[in-house]
């Protein structure tokens, strides 16, 4: 019975040592991805907010209507995520499918 409990003990943190290291690992490559990601997305929605400036004023109101400021906050935030989640799975060894191939 010992010999048995003490087998189940060393496979429980044989288990639990491996599982939590890939874990730590993939949260800290998605939080390196998610943070130098976010500089990228951030210059390419300036860039098109800037351009967005250029229109004339009765145009650049009826997209702020729109929302389309919200649908560029939204579209990079949801680009930042599927990177950020794609990261994590190749480091655990997880094979992401969905929707968005």
């Amino acid at each position: 019975m010992g010999a048995i409990m003490l087998f189940l003990k060393n496979l429980v943190i044989w288990v639990l040592s491996g599982f939590a290291s890939r874990v730590l690992l993939g949260a800290g490559v998605s939080f390196v991805t998610y943070t130098f990601g976010d500089d990228l997305v951030q210059n390419y929605l300036n860039l098109i907010v800037g351009q967005l400036g250029s229109l004339p004023a009765s145009v650049f109101a009826i997209l702020q209507m729109m929302g389309v400021g919200d649908a560029l906050s939204i579209m990079g935030s949801a680009l930042l995520t599927v990177v950020s989640v794609r990261a994590a799975g190749m480091v655990l060894g997880i094979r992401m499918t969905g929707a968005t191939g």
